[in-house]
């Protein structure tokens, strides 16, 4: 009994430690459409690149539901992806320099800050709170989206590149 409350407090301690294992997608072709709901029909919030991988958190029939940068779900087809099955560490990585990576994450915060200015002149909030909020959130997709294809990043690393700039208090 001893020895199985040690073995559980250990495993307990390796998953917080590490996470539980991520899947992740990668897009196969050029220009694949992220979509804000599971059909051809819905709004296209941005275009991938070959080979960007997103944070996979489900599947919807013949699609991948991914997270990008807003913390939404949003759609992409399963022909023109792959679930990953390796580790994606040697696929991505930040820039080199911090400088590049605190310009990066400036720019950020300010398409957040033009994406709720722009949501709030097509649909103010006092007109429709919800449809506000979910258009900011498409913005925010949409030009972080371009960013990180300026800058050439893979998607992925967006959640490495927030927590570089907490850890330096940008």
């Amino acid at each position: 009994m001893k020895n199985n409350l040690k073995f559980y407090i250990f495993v307990f301690v390796i998953i917080s430690q590490y996470g539980v294992a991520q899947e992740y997608v990668l897009t196969k072709t050029k220009h694949v459409n992220i979509r804000t709901h599971p059909n051809t029909d819905s709004f296209i919030v941005g275009q991938s690149q070959k080979g960007d991988i997103y944070e996979m958190i489900g599947e919807e029939g013949e699609w991948f539901v991914i997270k990008l940068f807003s913390e939404n779900v949003r759609y992409i087809n399963k022909c023109c992806a792959a679930k990953l099955e390796d580790t994606i560490s040697s696929r991505f990585s930040l820039p080199e320099s911090n400088v590049q990576c605190e310009s990066i994450y400036t720019s950020i915060q300010a398409i957040k800050y033009r994406a709720r200015r722009e949501a709030t002149e097509l649909i103010p909030p006092t007109v429709d709170e919800e449809l506000n909020m979910n258009m900011q959130h498409i913005l925010e997709d949409m030009h972080i989206l371009a960013l990180f294809e300026i800058y050439k990043l893979n998607p992925a690393v967006y959640p490495l590149l927030i927590e570089k700039a907490v850890k330096n208090n940008w």
